[in-house]
């Protein structure tokens, strides 16, 4: 009778075994999920990384030095920004990638009207006449042969027309800042840095 018991318990644990293995080896539920597969980079859209990496930075702007109505009172001096409209092929802007060991600029592309970068009008630019920016396309930065500078905005962060009398390659733009940013604004520039002064 024990013996019969015992041969009754080993014959139990080894189909559980059994059942235990084919579920490991795939032979179980078909239509049970299965977890997700980390290992491969999960992919943002370009508005998503620039949401997620590119932060407003906001100015005060002194505006004593001029009697215009239509004086700044802040500027962006990071931020998205879309490229300029250019009306001509031979100005197109163009986007490089830096070599530093080589000293040395490699042409990618042509930037597209309005395509969007994060720039910064605080960084250093190259012999001022290229300036990094960044993207999806390029997290660790590129270059564009324009240079970004502050963009200038009202009290409620909507761009003012600032236009007047800058070349074309120069006239990047932006959407309405974030209120957030504009309350955090804590440096101020002069009224000169952000609109043509003559």
């Amino acid at each position: 009778m024990r013996r019969s018991a015992l041969k009754s318990f080993t014959i139990l644990a080894a189909a559980s075994m059994l059942v235990a293995l084919s579920a490991c080896s795939g032979g179980g539920d078909p239509d049970a999920s299965t977890p997700a597969d980390d290992s491969a980079p999960q992919e943002i859209s370009p508005e998503q990384w620039m949401t997620d990496n590119c932060t407003q930075v906001v100015a005060e702007v002194d505006a004593s030095s001029t009697s215009s109505e239509n004086a700044p009172a802040f500027a962006l001096l990071a931020g998205p920004a879309s490229a300029p409209q250019m009306t001509s092929h031979d100005e197109q802007i163009r986007v490089y990638t830096y070599d530093e060991t080589a000293d040395e600029m490699t042409p990618v592309r042509v930037a597209e009207p309005g395509e969007q970068f994060c720039f910064d009008s605080t960084l250093e630019t190259m012999d001022a006449e290229y300036a990094q920016v960044f993207s999806s396309e390029f997290p660790e930065g590129a270059w564009v042969d324009s240079v970004p500078k502050a963009i200038a905005l009202d009290e409620s962060g909507q761009q003012i027309d600032s236009q007047d009398g800058v070349k074309e390659e120069y006239r990047w733009t932006t959407e309405a800042v974030d209120p957030d940013a504009l309350s955090e604004a804590t440096e101020t520039v002069e009224y000169c840095e952000v609109m043509v002064c003559v």
